[in-house]
């Protein structure tokens, strides 16, 4: 059971950007980006490598310089102010701490910076040492902590000087599956105790829609959708979002009637792309959004295409189904394993293939 304690004196602000854009050399990192941060809130930035992600948060913290627009934090417009006027903690992937200082004078090292009285620092270092449970470890060197213990050690200097905003680059991305799993929910809990508004890098979309409360997907230098984990993976505004939040199955189709027709399956067409006759369409769905039945009886389901099981993952909770259809296509279909049970799969096992729902786009528009 972990016991936190809650700070109360913590400044709680917001983050405007507005218009921002960055170039290095001949490439366009960020084009015309504006954003809001709530108090209080832990947003992630998401998107894949070179996305742009970590330029913004580099020109929220003062550490990059945009060519164009502004970030205001609070009431105070930053675009011009240096990094230790901004109240911001921030913490690397790859920790930066100082090897030649012990757990202690690292997470004190901005209070000393400021000149703030020992016994201030002392009683600062110690409670964030319980906050972030590192009781006993005040006196070792980096050298000798896991990289989950240095990791918490980078966030507790991150706050001991109380920053209005916490800024982290990618910081669990240094860490084995297992550890950054344990910190990423560890990460959620302390945010809800202490309330400092967080930002967060992440190329992981698990990290992200498990621990933040609002998600920025950026592609290219832009925005494509900002929204709650729920809001993204259910809605998302765009083909790049939808195929970037986890694995899809694509088929390509047109409407017809005011209807979709792809792959054998016939769904409603957007509403207000119903009349677009012979317009192309794609049909997008989750794995978990299909479902499968046995084609022992030769005739072929309603709403379905016709596939044999190619390979089954059938361990976890969920069994994992990799299917071929007549012209070779894979299909991947996630089940519950009350259902994989009671179907009796096999390799090359023929079943029919139908949707549970799905997400459609026309010509670049979505439902």
């Amino acid at each position: 059971m972990i016991h936190h304690i809650p700070r109360t004196d913590l400044p709680r602000t917001d983050i405007a950007v507005e218009g921002v854009s960055c170039s290095f050399g001949g490439f366009q990192a960020l084009a015309d980006v504006s954003l809001d941060v709530r108090p209080g809130e832990l947003l992630a930035l998401l998107g894949p490598s070179g996305s742009g992600k970590t330029t913004l948060l580099r020109i929220i913290a003062g550490l990059e310089q945009a060519d164009a627009g502004s970030v205001r934090i609070g009431e105070a417009e930053m675009s011009g102010a240096d990094v230790r006027s901004r109240g911001i903690g921030f913490v690397f992937q790859h920790y930066a701490l100082f090897k030649h200082m012990t757990v202690a004078d690292n997470i004190g090292f901005s209070m000393r910076m400021r000149k703030a009285p020992k016994a201030e620092i002392a009683a600062r270092a110690h409670e964030l040492l319980s906050l972030f449970r590192l009781d006993g470890l005040a006196a070792r060197y980096p050298d000798e902590l896991s990289g989950g213990q240095r990791q918490r050690v980078a966030l507790a200097r991150a706050l001991a000087s109380s920053p209005s905003i916490l800024l982290l680059d990618e910081p669990f991305g240094a860490l084995d599956a297992r550890v950054r799993q344990e910190l990423r929910r560890w990460l959620r809990r302390l945010h809800d105790d202490i309330g400092v508004t967080t930002v967060f890098v992440t190329h992981d979309q698990e990290e992200a829609l498990e621990v933040a409360d609002r998600v920025v997907i950026m592609n290219a230098g832009r925005i494509e959708q900002v929204g709650t984990p729920e809001e993204v993976f259910a809605n998302p505004a765009n083909e790049f979002v939808m195929t970037f939040l986890g694995n899809v199955n694509v088929f390509h189709g047109r409407i017809e009637g005011g209807r979709v027709h792809a792959h054998g399956m016939v769904m409603d067409a957007p509403e207000q792309h119903a009349g677009r006759e012979q317009a192309a369409a794609k049909a997008y769905f989750r794995p978990h959004e299909l479902d499968i039945e046995r084609a022992e009886s030769g005739a072929e389901a309603d709403n379905s295409f016709p596939a044999t099981v190619a390979f089954v993952n059938p361990v976890g909770p969920n069994v994992k189904v990799e299917l071929r259809t007549s012209d070779g296509e894979t299909v991947f279909v996630e089940l519950t394993r009350e259902r994989y049970e009671s179907l009796r799969l096999t390799k090359d096992l023929p079943v029919f293939v139908s949707p549970r729902t799905a997400t459609i786009f026309v010509e670049d528009y979505s439902i």
